[in-house]
């Protein structure tokens, strides 16, 4: 059975007739996507694509997309019938969005049901820095022991292949903890109260906040200036936690 053959077989031409259409819509009956488009498999094994089943009905009809979109003129996202759609630009396909009325405005519109998400400084995460979950708090694969290990053994020369393998995990991971760029330094996953943990871009100070709330010193570097007071505040927060005199802030705000 050849590729179109089966890609057909997973379409209902005996779909609704939707108004304004003359026509009734194909429905794809196969996978589909969460906004409701048909996903199809154009490819399996190591070389896996998918793409979209009113894409590749276009294609299949005779006329290639290339660089275009795929829009509907029915509105109705698994439908692929070839006569229910036309190619057009990100610009067309808004465009059509709005002279249908589907587009969101004023209180529907995203940004209005969303305003009561809290962003920037007033996220939890940056207000309670010490609630975010790091190293083994987070339920991750590996344990302060196996990050020493890892960084042992790139430092052997070890391939990172090798050192992936041996602990689950993916080459770039194995990379990142070499290189400092996940989990903290070496320094760092030591217990000991003369631990300085070093976190050279400090962000909100989650870091060094962790630092100074287990009784070590933490040194954090942020150039950003909304970011640096926030941090400030954060670690003469864990400062209260323990001892309010073993916190210093160092540098100056524009």
């Amino acid at each position: 059975m050849t590729f179109e053959e089966r890609f057909w077989r997973k379409v209902d031409r005996e779909g609704p007739i939707v108004a304004g259409m003359e026509t009734r819509c194909w429905t794809w009956t196969g996978h589909r996507y969460t906004n409701g488009y048909g996903c199809v498999t154009l490819a399996s094994g190591e070389n896996r694509r998918r793409g979209l089943a009113h894409r590749v009905a276009m294609q299949l009809s005779g006329i290639e997309p290339g660089a275009m979109m795929v829009c509907h003129r029915c509105d109705n996202p698994p439908c692929c019938n070839p006569a229910h759609l036309f190619l057009g630009t990100a610009a067309d396909n808004m465009r059509d969005c709005i002279v249908k009325g589907r587009a969101s405005r004023g209180e529907t519109h995203a940004a209005i049901q969303r305003a009561h998400v809290r962003r920037g400084d007033e996220h939890w995460s940056r207000r309670e820095p010490g609630r975010v979950k790091r190293g083994e708090e987070r339920s991750r694969k590996l344990t302060a022991a196996d990050v020493v290990e890892i960084r042992a053994l790139r430092a052997e020369g070890h391939k990172l292949r090798e050192i992936g393998l041996r602990f689950g995990i993916c080459d770039a991971t194995v990379c990142n903890i070499a290189r400092g760029k996940t989990w903290l330094p070496p320094a760092a996953l030591d217990e000991g109260p003369a631990t300085v943990v070093l976190s050279p871009f400090a962000g909100v100070g989650s870091e060094v906040y962790a630092a100074v709330a287990a009784g070590r010193k933490g040194v954090g570097i942020e150039l950003k200036p909304s970011y640096y007071k926030q941090m400030a505040k954060n670690v003469q927060a864990a400062g209260e936690l323990d001892d309010p005199d073993q916190v210093r802030m160092f540098g100056a705000t524009p």
